[in-house]
């Protein structure tokens, strides 16, 4: 058997992701390298790193946006190459950084874009599309605000709406980069608390971000990506040591267990200041 069959022969019926990539360059620039990433089940992952590590990247690889020279991603025990886009979208959702709409719409007819990406009508959409519809918004809590124009929501509902879309889609994977970019502590702390509902709801979640002490405190793994390479997988007391952390982002910082949660706080000592 060989490794592609063998991947593929591996992973069970329910949400599971694996990616494969020897090497992937933007023109002649690496960007990732020899990157094995396993996903077998359910559960929330974080991949962190610096900037232009290859988190992004690494992310629209598994969601089928970039293509993997002599690579390969298993989404759910089917091969992502050659599947159709309807077929993708039905095992994987993207939610991608904020962006603002051109568009004037309300929360349900952007949550309902998801929907479309499974190639399903947006006008006179059946019950059972609406049913999805109206799950999605109930699920991120947007159900009561289901008319409301996109553009007049906050940070942390814009962020709830995103997931809204890609929950429609009713894909067992979902894979989000920098959920909560530009949201304040509240926000961070509401949109990461649905992301564990949903795992603990039976979902796959990948999640690129550089919220180190919001990741640890969240996610049952954490993978430090370095200049394109695995620097680290594992529990977040795993991964996020003092020598990682300063080898991968070059500063030195101190590591200790938060005295309530137990999850790693990361702290960086600034200037002495003469009392």
């Amino acid at each position: 058997m060989t490794e592609r069959e063998s991947i593929i022969a591996g992973v069970g019926t329910g949400p599971s992701l694996h990616v494969l990539v020897p090497t992937f360059r933007y023109n002649t620039r690496p960007v990732l390298e020899s990157i094995d990433l396993n996903l077998p089940g359910a559960g929330l992952t974080a991949l962190i790193g610096p900037n232009g590590s290859g988190k992004s990247t690494l992310l629209r690889i598994a969601a089928g946006l970039l293509p993997t020279d002599g690579g390969q991603v298993v989404l759910c025990g089917r091969e992502l190459r050659g599947l159709s886009t309807r077929e993708v979208a039905s095992l994987v959702a993207w939610v991608p950084q904020r962006a603002d709409t051109v568009f004037s719409m309300s929360i349900r007819e952007m949550v309902r874009v998801g929907r479309y990406r499974m190639h399903r009508p947006i006008a006179g959409a059946p019950a059972a599309e609406e049913a999805a519809i109206d799950g999605a918004l109930r699920t991120v809590g947007l159900d009561d605000l289901a008319e409301r124009p996109v553009d007049t929501l906050s940070g942390g509902e814009w962020q709830r709406a995103m997931i809204a879309r890609a929950l429609a889609q009713e894909s067992p994977v979902l894979l989000l980069d920098e959920p909560i970019a530009s949201l304040d502590l509240k926000y961070q702390d509401e949109v990461y608390r649905l992301l564990s509902r949903l795992a603990a709801g039976g979902r796959l979640l990948l999640v690129a971000d550089h919220h180190i002490e919001v990741t640890a405190a969240y996610a049952e793994r954490i993978i430090l990506l370095h200049e394109g390479r695995v620097a680290a997988d594992g529990p977040p007391r795993h991964t996020l040591t003092r020598e990682r952390l300063a080898q991968t982002f070059g500063v030195e910082v101190e590591v200790f267990a938060d005295p309530v949660s137990g999850s790693p706080r990361v702290s960086r000592p600034g200037p002495r200041k003469d009392r």
